[in-house]
């Protein structure tokens, strides 16, 4: 059966089998992984259809895909996963120096130890003085570019601000608001302070981090 006859017979199958969710799963996380899609939901996507799956099959969560990550680079990426990750997280820290304080939170894959070379450093802060920020960042002679990212629980868009560290993304979100911060994650938002990653660092707290409590 050709991929075109095959794609065929797979839009006319019912496509809500675990199978299915594997299959979808195993491809994002090689995209993610190998090619370096950060965005989630289009990674599953984009697997879904590589792998010639309807509209209508059922994507897997992202707990599904942490899983099918984690996995895939146990498999490949043993060799050399765990010196970039530590490499992300030395960096990070230096930059929620330079901001401390803001109260700079840690977000995202590498916190949860699911990051690699193609990770963007993602870090949080709450100010309601945007002017700080950019002072802030000035006087450390980090140049960055501002964009905005909406997220769909959020009325708001949130602004970003995009630079270099060290030849290392980074994305620092800005929040005006502990409880606007804590919806944007929701309840598995896992995050770690500047005293959590040092003590990771240090070997002193093996635990990725603690859920988002809204104030």
């Amino acid at each position: 059966m050709n991929r075109k006859s095959r794609s065929k017979h797979r839009e006319s199958e019912p496509q809500f089998g675990p199978r299915a969710r594997i299959e979808i799963a195993q491809a994002a996380a090689r995209l993610i992984a190998d090619e370096g899609l950060t965005d989630y939901a289009a990674a599953k996507r984009k697997a879904a259809s590589s792998l010639g799956f309807g509209h209508n099959a059922v994507l897997p969560d992202n707990l599904e895909i942490e899983a099918a990550l984690r996995e895939h680079m146990a498999l490949f990426q043993s060799e050399t996963q765990p010196a970039a990750l530590q490499i992300l997280r030395v960096t990070a820290l230096d930059v929620m120096r330079h901001l401390s304080r803001f109260l700079p939170i840690l977000t995202g894959p590498i916190v949860t130890g699911l990051a690699n070379e193609f990770t963007p450093i993602e870090l949080e802060i709450i100010s309601d003085d945007a002017k700080a920020i950019d002072f802030a960042l000035l006087n450390a002679d980090i140049a960055y570019e501002t964009a905005l990212s909406r997220h769909h629980q959020e009325r708001e868009s949130v602004p970003i601000y995009c630079f270099e560290y060290d030849d290392i993304s980074v994305e620092l979100a800005l929040f005006t608001s502990e409880s606007a911060r804590a919806a944007r994650h929701g309840k598995r938002g896992e995050h770690m302070d500047i005293a959590a990653l040092t003590a990771q660092l240090n070997g002193q707290n093996p635990i990725r981090g603690a859920p988002f409590q809204p104030s």
